[in-house]
């Protein structure tokens, strides 16, 4: 009996979409710049929920599309091999985030590039 998924199609980089390392990017992208909304807006222009919303959503999304995003370079044969750690525990923290998110698209966009 032949198995449904062949494993090796699986993890193998040249087999992983194109799409995956789009997505993870764009999340990050997106979670940077909620941080910079969420941190920048005066509390008088926007409710305090929904300021605290932005903070929340930015919290989330950026370390899981870090994530993603340097699985998928991590997986590739990019030239460069980030070290997940070294993004993903700053991340976590709150408004070191934001930094974090910044940094972390200059370097991936002068290193690698969109692809």
């Amino acid at each position: 009996m032949r198995p449904l998924i062949d494993a090796a199609k699986l993890t193998h980089p040249s087999r992983m979409p194109a799409t995956q390392s789009r997505y993870g990017l764009f999340e990050v992208g997106v979670g940077t710049v909620l941080w910079a909304v969420s941190l920048t807006v005066p509390p008088t222009l926007v409710p305090t929920i929904l300021g605290e919303l932005l903070m929340v959503t930015a919290w989330i999304v950026l370390p899981i599309g870090l994530y993603r995003d340097l699985s998928y370079l991590n997986a590739s044969e990019a030239d460069w091999q980030p070290r997940t750690r070294q993004y993903l525990l700053p991340a976590a923290v709150p408004f070191l985030a934001a930094f974090v998110g910044v940094f972390y698209l200059y370097r991936r966009l002068d290193r690698v590039g969109f692809r």
